[in-house]
């Protein structure tokens, strides 16, 4: 019988950053902070992904 692997942990924010960190992340990249962005899409994109694929239900779309 196989065994499923665990689940893989998204990432959130680094340690000592909560919603704070990522509202300046946000806001650094909309001034066209390219590293901001680079690092708020490492840090959301799992979770935004997985309600995107929930909401729409084609993994094309979401």
């Amino acid at each position: 019988m196989p065994i499923d692997p665990a689940p893989v942990p998204s990432p959130g924010p680094a340690p000592g950053e909560g919603t704070a960190g990522l509202a300046e992340l946000l806001r650094r990249a909309s001034r066209g902070d390219e590293a901001a962005f680079a690092d708020l899409y490492d840090r959301t994109s799992t979770k935004v992904y997985g309600l995107a694929r929930r909401v729409v239900r084609d993994p094309a779309q979401a």
